[in-house]
């Protein structure tokens, strides 16, 4: 598990043009490995750069509200791991 991952999630993607000046920003990297990358595209997330104060935002991080107890904190991760496994299936 650890071995596969290649540190990639939050990188900046790059379009390859034959003069440097004209390479543009494509996105963000999300999840990369297994000879697939998942990005978010640079037209959906530059908005929320520029316009970040103004930008709608949903916390999805259960443990932003309050210290989670290690049960909660177990059941996070086994919910985690059933949904990453049958998607790979």
């Amino acid at each position: 598990m650890y071995e596969d991952l290649n540190g990639m999630s939050g990188g900046v993607i790059f379009d390859v043009q034959e003069k440097a000046v004209n390479t543009k920003w494509c996105g963000l990297a999300v999840t990369a490995g297994d000879e697939i990358m998942r990005f978010i595209p640079a037209d959906l997330v530059l908005p929320a750069i520029l316009d970040y104060e103004k930008t709608e935002a949903e916390v999805i991080d259960p443990a932003f509200e309050r210290e989670l107890t290690l049960q909660e904190q177990m059941e996070i991760y086994a919910q985690y791991l059933r949904n990453t496994y049958a998607t790979i299936k």
